[in-house]
């Protein structure tokens, strides 16, 4: 007598949980499939976000020499706003002054969504 593995449950989240929970306890535990998994984190949005991110450090190491690079930190890109943290003020009024609209004409370019850029100074050494 072959045991049917039940029908696969949700994406991980709660949905997920309660499926896992309604489970018998005496048979066995088929793990979710990795494929589904796969599939469901790679059509994330988080992942989408990460992958012009991606693009958006790309135009940061093409247009800022490393010795800058290593005192700025891009911290969050979304809604086509990218933020980025300067570590020190001098070197943030520099790149917002003469760096800026280069940065946004190369983002358009490279098509990474990014319309506007917010600096700020970071509260603390990294």
């Amino acid at each position: 007598m072959a045991t049917v593995p039940p029908p696969p449950p949700p994406p991980p989240g709660p949905e997920r949980d309660r499926a896992l929970a309604r489970r018998t306890h005496y048979g066995p535990r088929f793990a979710t499939p990795l494929g589904e998994v796969a599939k469901w984190v790679m059509n994330d949005a988080q992942m989408r976000e990460r992958r012009r991110f991606q693009h958006v450090a790309g135009v940061l190491k093409a247009l800022i020499d490393p010795a800058r690079l290593s005192r700025l930190k891009p911290v969050r890109c979304a809604g086509g706003v990218l933020t980025i943290e300067v570590l020190d003020g001098p070197l943030l009024a520099e790149l917002k002054q003469h760096l800026e609209s280069r940065l946004l004409d190369e983002c358009a370019r490279q098509g990474t969504g990014v319309s506007r850029i917010i600096w700020r100074l970071a509260r603390g050494r990294r």
